[in-house]
């Protein structure tokens, strides 16, 4: 109908698109579903990690792209949001993850293994929260959050990277 609908939930495998997308790749609509070649070259190039993204991955024996066709929830658009920043970004633009997460008050309830691409994102200007301080990782993704997302992904200058507070003994190991 030609409308944005910015506060509708995103589904994964438009969210998905919209990675492969942003990360320069050029892929046509699959023939059965749409996303299947999005979702394929997602996996070949690390976004999306099926071992580790049970959610995402989980097939039913009528849908093998059953879990692809679900909304997307914060903390999982991290996830992928901070594998594919790993493709563009060195290691030295990474700041103390320990002093990072500080920033983030609902910090225990994101997944563990969402932590340190969580915290990617903060430390570059990805992700700021909510005026609350939270994340809320298990919040469903709207359009206009995903867009946001996107649009600091490909353009550094819309990035918005916190000040740190100091720490008197930072972690040794960057991320």
């Amino acid at each position: 109908d030609g409308t944005f609908r910015p506060n509708d939930v995103l589904i994964a495998d438009m969210y998905i698109k919209l990675i492969v997308t942003a990360m320069g790749h050029e892929v046509e609509n699959g023939e059965e579903y749409w996303a299947s070649t999005y979702i394929q070259k997602a996996i070949e190039e690390g976004y999306v990690v099926p071992d580790v993204d049970i959610w995402i991955a989980r097939k039913r024996p009528e849908d093998q792209y059953f879990g692809y066709k679900q909304p997307i929830c914060r903390g999982d658009m991290a996830q992928i949001a901070g594998r594919a920043l790993d493709k563009i970004t060195p290691d030295s633009d990474y700041r103390d993850p320990l002093t990072v997460s500080l920033l983030i008050n609902d910090y225990m309830k994101i997944s563990q293994s969402s932590k340190t691409n969580v915290v990617k994102c903060y430390d570059l200007g990805i992700l700021i929260g909510f005026p609350d301080g939270e994340f809320k990782p298990d919040n469903i993704l709207t359009r206009a959050e995903a867009v946001a997302v996107i649009r600091r992904i490909i353009n550094k200058p819309a990035r918005k990277r916190p000040e740190l507070p100091a720490v008197a003994n930072p972690s040794p190991t960057p991320i």
